[in-house]
């Protein structure tokens, strides 16, 4: 059996790697779709193995495994699926001493399934979603052409992330380098499908990091937003992932910090109008943080800040320290002084911070 801290480094070297996918299933499968593209890039063989059909919203990522079946490795043929957007669910498989017998519903092309030589002599099998006993019960009865090592790829015994933050936190350490578009794409539709677009109850900063590290390599949150979700106006949801790449979050005094140049709003079709309607998003989809400050730049150049904060004693004493005249739930002011966008929001946290920490005695 095979040990390593970081299982991305432990696949270096590994050709032929079988990969399982165990539960939660959509975020394990996007999880192992992003490490069988690695293995792929870097000239190896992977295969990815199903035990449940392959969902349909998931289908742009052009995932091809083998059929949903209860199927021995030592098998001579499996079924492979050559189109990655067929619904599987109603295919029946019936296996025989010497063969398997499948039954296709009407609804699929039969001209998109083949029968092919099974892959053997696999260097590795590896679990995404699945404890490392279950998997070596899987692959205990297996007479396969030689020894193989397996290895579990994210804690499905404690689950301490999530199995796309795993994978994120351990390609950024060891291979960041090799992080392309698609494999990015892959793990950021992991993410998004499990936090219902960021708006799940236990959001937390790790995963909003994680996504935003996804993002700046290439992610393509919009095809993913396109084919998951189609409730928000579209001007949002990109203006979301460009708020996203420059949030920041101090769990210390729970200051959520984000900014958005005339440039992202230009890029995202939006209007400055919008930034409201964000400023929302954040505070409805982030519970931990107590103060949200989400700067913008007009066209006409001029810096504002909306503020809010979700504890009214909190929020009069900020408005108060910044003289303040509106008594809303947002506050929206001006941004004074030199520097950049970024920095005078920075110089803006700071202060909030302080004067949170002198209230709290800190």
């Amino acid at each position: 059996m095979t040990e390593n801290k970081n299982p991305i480094a432990q696949l270096s070297g590994y050709k032929k790697v079988l990969l399982f996918v165990g539960e939660p299933f959509h975020d394990a499968l996007c999880a192992a779709h992003a490490v069988a593209q690695l293995i792929k890039n870097g000239g190896g063989e992977p295969s990815i193995y199903l035990e449940r059909p392959l969902p349909a919203a998931l289908s742009f990522l052009n995932i091809t495994p083998f059929i949903a079946a209860d199927i021995n490795l030592n098998a001579h043929t499996s079924i492979i699926v050559s189109g990655s957007s067929l619904d599987m669910g109603g295919a029946r498989l019936e296996k025989h001493n010497e063969y398997f017998k499948i039954t296709l519903p009407k609804t699929i092309d039969k001209s998109a399934v083949r029968v092919e030589n099974s892959p053997s002599g696999w260097d590795m099998v590896a679990g995404v979603g699945i404890k490392k006993e279950e998997l070596a019960e899987k692959t205990r009865g297996a007479r396969l052409e030689k020894n193989y090592e397996i290895l579990i790829i994210g804690d499905a015994e404690n689950r301490p992330l999530p199995y796309c933050e795993a994978v994120t936190r351990d390609l950024k350490e060891y291979a960041a380098q090799d992080l392309t578009p698609q494999i990015a794409t892959s793990l950021l539709a992991g993410i998004i499908y499990r936090t219902q677009n960021f708006q799940s109850a236990d959001l937390n900063p790790q995963t909003l990091f994680s996504a935003a590290y996804l993002i700046s390599k290439g992610a393509a949150q919009q095809d993913i937003i396109r084919y998951l979700y189609k409730t928000k106006p579209l001007p949002l949801i990109k203006l979301w992932g460009r708020a996203l790449t420059k949030f920041t979050y101090d769990d210390k005094t729970g200051v959520a910090t984000s900014w958005i140049t005339a440039a992202d709003i230009e890029g995202a079709e939006a209007a400055s109008s919008h930034a409201g309607m964000l400023l929302t998003e954040l505070a409805n989809n982030f519970a931990q943080a107590k103060v949200f400050i989400l700067s913008v730049e007009k066209n006409s150049g001029e810096h504002v800040t909306l503020l809010h904060a979700r504890d009214s004693v909190c929020r009069n004493l900020l408005y108060e320290a910044f003289n303040v005249r509106n008594k809303g739930a947002v506050a929206v002011f001006m941004l004074t002084g030199t520097g950049t966008l970024e920095q005078k929001t920075e110089r803006l946290a700071q202060n909030i911070k302080k004067i949170l920490q002198k209230k709290n005695g800190g």
